[in-house]
């Protein structure tokens, strides 16, 4: 186990060589380029060194040294970001006091002040290039951070699913333990050559597991515990204490006047935009869907909308006249087992025409008009039939806070998982951690997804469906 201590310290202290580089370079050139003074070359560089020491040195007390994986990379930029402000706000009293002031350094307030900015936003921007990197290395699986789980059978399936879905972290479980086992945890981790545990809910509740933590935990090994909380953003959540005990505070989700002004201003723009400039495309697909398949053009279909309100939605027609009522027909094709959804990846009732307009997404675009009218927004969950609701839970009902969407998670992360459990996790995930900068990204994602869909679609050929089986 003394090299699962030795291999995360070495990444830590490769990061935080890295880290003072980046820091102190940032200093050194806000010092020189502001402006004109008499600093010689010398003290400045020695005023910049200090200063990103220091900074560095800061950061690695507050925990950002530390080589976090996926996800939890974001805390170690928190801790930078700290670190930063922290540093700049001491040497500002410092150089305000007057001990660091003066022209044989080019220490002022002004520049400690941009400095700091410049500096902390380099070693974040550094931090971000490299985690951004190594998700890439673990998605390839170049990288991997071996992880034991400690949890009972259901809680260690759930997890071995978030782990598996989620492969920029790097992790890859190699073991699972109920933790009722007699075998010590740290055994258990050294067999396995995990550097990480990861301990469920339903493990903490067993007390010599707890006692096993601070031993794997002093012995280099990093500790992970799984509080059980699923589709929860964690800036709902505050880490509080009980006495001396550590407790959880789950805060509602809050979505302020200006936060829905702004969401409704882009949904107007983009709309409309869009809309317009796809009025010509929207004319050449309208007479391929005549000309295929004889009939309307547009689809209507009830779908339930904002606070339970039902609407209709319109779409570019894809299947037969007479889909709806063949749905019986096909209900054995249905690739949804685990959920009240519909999903056939090779639904017979899809025209020829139709398979092209759904995998370039073609087809949502009279929906734009939805989104002007304000039935729709651009992101959002995913419109859900009324049969389809009647099955939701209390828990998933919440998605109906938000405007259903065009585009969201689900489309652009799990469009292709047949899993309900997936499309449950997408919507929830939305609700809990809507930003305006999440819909810009998930905007941003959309554009190559459609695109890679459509070239595919055309590199593909068609495939004969199965015919439904008739009662």
């Amino acid at each position: 186990m003394g090299t699962t201590f030795t291999a995360n310290r070495t990444r830590g202290l490769h990061l935080g060589v890295v880290d003072t580089v980046v820091a102190v370079a940032a200093w050194f050139i806000v010092f020189t380029g502001w402006g004109q003074h008499h600093a010689s070359a010398h003290h400045t560089l020695t005023a910049a060194a200090l200063l990103g020491v220091v900074q560095t040195t800061l950061g690695s007390a507050l925990g950002a040294g530390a080589p976090w994986a996926g996800a939890l990379g974001a805390i170690a930029r928190r801790r930078v970001i700290r670190a930063g402000v922290v540093t700049t706000l001491v040497v500002l009293a410092v150089v305000l006091t007057g001990p660091l002031a003066g022209t044989s350094t080019g220490v002022t307030p002004a520049r400690v002040a941009v400095g700091g900015v410049v500096a902390t936003t380099s070693v974040v921007l550094w931090r971000w290039s490299h985690h951004r990197v190594i998700g890439m290395r673990c998605r390839r699986g170049r990288l991997d951070e071996r992880v034991l789980i400690v949890a009972d059978h259901r809680d260690a399936h759930d997890l071995l699913d978030l782990i598996d879905n989620h492969p920029d972290t790097g992790w890859r479980a190699v073991g699972w333990v109920e933790g009722d086992d007699t075998e010590p945890l740290l055994t258990s981790a050294r067999r396995s050559g995990a550097t990480t545990v990861l301990v469920s809910a339903s493990a903490l509740r067993r007390d010599h597991v707890q006692g096993q933590l601070h031993e794997l935990r002093d012995r280099g090994v990093r500790v992970h515990l799984d509080a059980g909380l699923r589709s929860l953003h964690p800036r709902h959540l505050t880490l509080g204490a009980l006495g001396y005990e550590p407790l959880l505070l789950l805060e509602p989700p809050r979505f302020t006047v200006v936060q829905r002004v702004l969401k409704r201003a882009l949904d107007l723009l983009v709309a409309s935009v869009l809309l317009l400039l796809s009025l010509p495309l929207l004319a050449i697909a309208a007479v391929a869907i005549v000309v295929d398949d004889r009939g309307s053009v547009l689809f209507h279909q009830r779908r339930i909308g904002r606070h339970g309100v039902p609407f209709d939605v319109v779409k570019l027609r894809t299947m037969v006249r007479d889909a709806e009522g063949r749905l019986a027909d096909v209900a054995h094709l249905n690739e949804r087992t685990d959920g009240p959804l519909f999903k056939a990846s090779r639904d017979p009732r899809v025209t020829r025409v139709g398979r092209f307009l759904r995998a370039t997404s073609i087809d949502e675009i009279p929906q734009l008009w939805r989104v002007v009218r304000g039935d729709m927004s651009l992101v959002g969950p995913r419109p859900a039939l009324p049969e389809e609701v009647s099955q939701f839970d209390d828990r998933l009902m919440g998605r109906h806070r938000m405007r259903p969407g065009i585009t969201g998670i689900w489309q652009v992360s799990h469009r292709d998982d047949p899993s309900f459990d997936a499309y449950r996790r997408a919507d929830l995930l939305y609700v809990e951690h809507w930003s305006l900068l999440l819909d810009l990204a998930i905007l941003a994602r959309t554009v190559p997804t459609v695109l890679g869909r459509g070239v595919q679609s055309l590199r593909t050929r068609a495939v004969p469906s199965p015919e439904p089986v008739l009662p």
